[in-house]
């Protein structure tokens, strides 16, 4: 007995089995026969049809190896921007790090000092007011500009070996570690 199977005629992709009772007429074309044997030892994989044969559908290496790369830098550039937003604190004072809490910060203070005030106001995580003195104020744009160096500068390093990997088991494996130890020493205190 036999089972037919349907496939793209462009791809070669199969779309579907048929079993030998179901009449031609009700079957998709184009179709080759293969046995049930053939069918049975090739549930779960992903089979296609080249020159009228019947094979498993593999991806080759470099396409594998390309989206394992683009999959971890996509990874990094996450954890990263993760960590650029983390809430930092100095004196005592712990300061929401997102880009706006960052931008309006450093807007507040170029006009502190501009008009020459010896502080400002501003809110803390707890939505509560604090005085910050301007000091306080470039020390805290100061260490965000160090984290971000830093974090931009992690990442590009970790990239580049991501790039160098040449083999998906480097990155899964052997290099990987290196990757992940690079992803980990990231986590770097910067109160």
């Amino acid at each position: 007995m036999s089972v037919k199977v349907n496939y793209d005629p462009i791809t070669g992709m199969v779309l579907g089995y048929y079993p030998d009772e179901i009449a031609y007429s009700n079957i998709p074309q184009p179709i080759i026969l293969i046995t049930k044997e053939e069918h049975s030892a090739n549930l779960g994989k992903t089979m296609k049809v080249v020159d009228e044969v019947f094979v498993e559908h593999t991806i080759p290496d470099e396409i594998i190896l390309a989206n394992l790369k683009s999959q971890k830098i996509h990874q990094m550039v996450l954890i990263r921007k993760a960590l650029q937003i983390e809430n930092i604190t100095h004196n005592g004072i712990t300061i929401i790090a997102t880009e706006k809490a960052r931008d309006n910060l450093f807007k507040a203070w170029s006009i502190a000092t501009a008009l020459s005030s010896p502080a400002l106001s501003w809110l803390d995580v707890n939505n509560v007011e604090v005085p910050i003195t301007m000091k306080n104020a470039a020390k805290i744009l100061s260490i965000l500009m160090e984290k971000d160096s830093f974090l931009y500068h992690r990442e590009a390093t970790i990239i580049w070996a991501i790039n160098a990997c040449t083999s998906a088991d480097d990155i899964l494996d052997g290099n990987g570690g290196v990757i992940t130890q690079g992803v980990n020493s990231i986590l770097i205190d910067f109160s």
